[in-house]
Order: structure tokens, then C-alpha cells, then sequence
């Protein structure tokens, strides 16, 4: 794990995604070049970004939506990786800070393919 935002989805106890985010609420430019004018480089922080959770449809299959929780955390330690099984916020060695939490997917407006990857066996 790197620092900044990452986020887990578990299915009761078991993680079935991890991964780091460490960009993706900043947006970074550069002025407009000119032979005349500085390269002016251009950090914002994002109010609000979209990021994409892969998670092998295998491990869906079947899964209870009440069962599955959804975690974004920041992460301000550094470390190869996630150690075992526990959730990220239970690594005192990250420093995690949760950021959003979604438990219970059951009621959720899910795309219609998660729905039906979810109700099969």
C-alpha cells in the first residue's frame, strides 16, 4: 500500500479487492506552453472523482449484496502491501483513516450485470 486513498470490498470476512488510489482525487495540468511564458504546473484537489473497483466476477458468483462491504480508507503509513486477511483499518502498521463505508449492497441501485453476477451460482 501506498499513502492516500485506497479502497477493499469484502464478503463477510473475506477480502475479495484491495488497491491503492493515490491520485485519483487530484488533477494535475500545465499552463499553456508558450516560448514565452513559465510551464506553470497546475495540483488541484477534486471535491468529488469516480474510480473503478475490479474484482474477479468469480469470487461475486452467488454472493449475498447483504454481505458485501465496501470500504475507502486514506492510508498514511507505507508498506508493500495489505498483511493477511484483516480489514485495512485493523493494520495499525497502514494508518488508516476511514474515509466512506458501504455495507449491505442489497437495497443499492447496481448495475444490472453486478445484479445478475450476484444472483447466479
Amino acid at each position: 500500500m501506498t499513502p492516500g486513498l485506497a479502497h477493499e470490498l469484502r464478503i463477510g470476512d473475506r477480502r475479495v479487492a484491495l488497491d491503492a488510489l493515490p491520485d485519483v482525487a487530484v488533477s494535475r495540468s500545465f499552463s499553456e506552453f508558450d516560448a514565452d511564458a513559465p510551464r506553470e504546473h497546475h495540483i488541484r484537489e477534486l471535491d468529488s472523482f469516480d474510480f473503478v473497483v475490479r474484482v474477479p466476477t468469480g469470487e461475486l458468483h452467488g454472493a449475498d449484496p447483504a454481505t458485501l462491504t465496501f470500504s475507502l480508507v486514506c492510508v498514511t503509513g507505507h508498506r508493500g502491501g495489505a498483511s493477511g486477511l484483516a480489514r485495512l483499518e485493523d493494520d495499525p502498521e497502514l494508518g488508516v483513516t476511514p474515509m466512506a463505508t458501504l455495507a449491505d449492497v442489497s437495497a443499492a441501485d447496481l448495475p444490472t450485470s453486478l445484479r445478475r453476477i450476484l444472483e447466479s451460482d
